[in-house]
């Protein structure tokens, strides 16, 4: 079982489209000025098995959602890891997209989150920073966070931004 802190359909702030945005309960980076500041907390909302965790992909796609945002607290923490995992995996199978929120930086996320990864089709990766805080910016909080294309950044082995 994994804490999922909520789930909110129909989201056009957490990437492109309609989407289900899955706030998973739980993170260590305990950004100064976080969004969610009560999902840093791993013990905050409600447990779901990994069938439970299905339905809410199931629904999205009833919903009309094109994809998923996997956002927090955290997905990759190692509490969350392998149900943020199979989310992606049964997203893809639902052709559905799939964004995922980290703290980390592209090049420091840490190997053992790669199978995750590839499972994205965008990830904005960077730490909240408040100095740099910008509601000009679409589907992030601040500057130093990017939107990057998943598929293309390995192909090409370098990092490349997402473009609407």
């Amino acid at each position: 079982m994994t804490k999922i802190g909520g789930i909110l359909n129909n989201s056009v702030v957490d990437g492109k489209g309609l989407r289900t945005a899955i706030f998973f309960s739980g993170c260590r980076r305990n950004c100064p000025g976080c969004h969610n500041p009560e999902l840093q907390d791993f013990n905050h909302g409600e447990d779901y098995t990994l069938d439970q965790a299905k339905e809410i992909i199931s629904k999205a796609k009833e919903m009309g959602d094109e994809g998923i945002t996997l956002s927090g607290g955290h997905p990759l923490e190692p509490e969350n890891y392998e149900m943020a995992y199979e989310l992606a995996k049964e997203a893809h199978a639902q052709d559905l997209n799939v964004w995922l929120y980290t703290g980390y930086i592209w090049d420091k996320i840490p190997l053992m989150y790669m199978d995750l990864i590839t499972e994205c089709d965008v990830v904005v990766d960077g730490p909240f920073i408040m100095a740099q805080r910008s509601v000009e910016i679409p589907f992030r909080g601040s500057t130093n966070q990017r939107l990057i294309d998943v598929k293309q950044t390995f192909d090409k082995g370098e990092v490349v931004l997402w473009e609407k």
